[in-house]
């Protein structure tokens, strides 16, 4: 699957939840706190985003004015407030020397992947902001000065973090080196502490939101010391692996990009970081500039949710019920290209609908229901 997600920077949807009743429906209009209104009258509910990310407007329930206000006979339609699933994803950097060499002519791999990720306009870290909580994990071995000198056991990995928030652009491109700091690579030392640093906070994925690591380094693991090309060895390797299951087997799950696909003993082992990292997908081997932006769109666009978390609950059963449109086009019920109430509080568009709704950032989602069906909650 394809993944636009370059042209995928402000989807912020807006669900309308529409309870459409006839007269003889009966259904108890949604109260706020300030009491029942009068008759005629109209009562605003507001519903803050409990996890940051970004919503629709604060929920109201208008109670018909043409209609008695009693509850058994009354009839509302609810402007209701949404969140959307928001992913986090750590790019994990190799800052090592050997990423000063170059992906193609007339770029370094540091410099492309920086590019890709930060440029103005273009980089995907700047059209996802809004999407997506980035962080940064940029890490080489120990300062330059000659073998051992700053190796201390606390000095390595040496890294550059930034932790991962919504509208995190600017923090990143400033934290960013614009050229590598250039040790060595300690790959498995940067994903054993990043692995204890996401057990240590309160993750996303303890929360059962989504949550990545986006890997990208040109070299095996090896030594914290200034040399880089210093030879790894199977318990570097197995060091590395163990991390991505750790990190896996918690809920985040970890990706993994060879900027030196030549290398075949490299892509043996970031085949094994691959495969304990729990996506399914292979390590990418990108070999132009153009193929590497391709693999990060494909990466970071294909994290963004086409779930919306509703502020009521479905009436079991009768999920499809209800009537889900984008742009005014109406998709189907459990059908693979349409949507599907993934419990609920949850709906979710699928397949050809869900790209679409990536590709077109000015989207609007439209979900009705009918009153006995959709439940606002407070």
């Amino acid at each position: 699957m394809a993944f636009e997600a370059v042209r995928f920077i402000a989807c912020s949807a807006h669900v309308l939840l529409f309870a459409a009743c006839s007269a003889n429906t009966e259904y108890v209009p949604y109260q706020g706190s300030g009491g029942a209104p009068g008759a005629g009258g109209a009562e605003e509910a507001s519903h803050p985003s409990a996890s940051g990310a970004p919503s629709g407007s604060g929920g109201s329930t208008l109670i018909d004015p043409t209609r008695s206000v009693d509850a058994s006979t009354s009839c509302a339609h609810a402007d209701v407030s949404f969140e959307r699933i928001i992913p986090t994803v750590w790019l994990l950097i190799d800052a090592s020397g050997s990423m000063n060499a170059p992906l193609q002519a007339g770029a370094s791999r540091y410099q492309l992947v920086r590019e890709a990720l930060l440029a103005p306009s273009t980089g995907l870290v700047d059209q996802l902001e809004s999407l997506v909580r980035f962080g940064l994990y940029l890490y080489d071995g120990c300062g330059p000065g000659g073998p051992g000198i700053g190796c201390l056991p606390d000095a390595c990995p040496r890294v550059v973090m930034v932790e991962p928030a919504i509208g995190n652009l600017v923090p990143i491109s400033d934290a960013y080196p614009v050229i590598p700091p250039g040790s060595s690579t300690p790959t498995d030392v940067a994903l054993a502490a990043l692995a204890q640093h996401i057990g240590a906070t309160a993750t996303p994925a303890q929360a059962g939101l989504p949550s990545y690591v986006v890997l990208a380094t040109d070299g095996e693991p090896n030594l914290c010391d200034w040399h880089d090309g210093i030879p790894s060895n199977d318990a570097f390797r197995q060091n590395a692996v163990d991390a991505v299951k750790r990190m896996s087997d918690s809920g985040t799950k970890v990706f993994a990009v060879s900027l030196a696909g030549q290398d075949a003993a490299l892509q043996a082992y970031l085949a094994r970081v691959a495969e304990a990292g729990g996506t399914g997908k292979p390590p990418f081997t990108p070999a132009t500039s153009e193929e590497l932006v391709g693999v990060l769109r494909a990466i970071l666009g294909g994290a963004v949710s086409c779930e919306v978390k509703l502020t009521g609950e479905i009436a079991k059963g009768k999920e499809c019920a209800g009537t889900v449109t984008v742009d005014g086009a109406v998709l189907r019920c459990n059908d693979a290209n349409g949507w599907h109430a993934r419990d609920a509080r949850t709906v979710e568009l699928t397949g050809s609908a869900c790209d679409a709704l990536r590709e077109e950032p000015a989207s609007t989602i439209h979900v009705s229901f009918p009153c006995d069906v959709y439940r606002p909650i407070r």
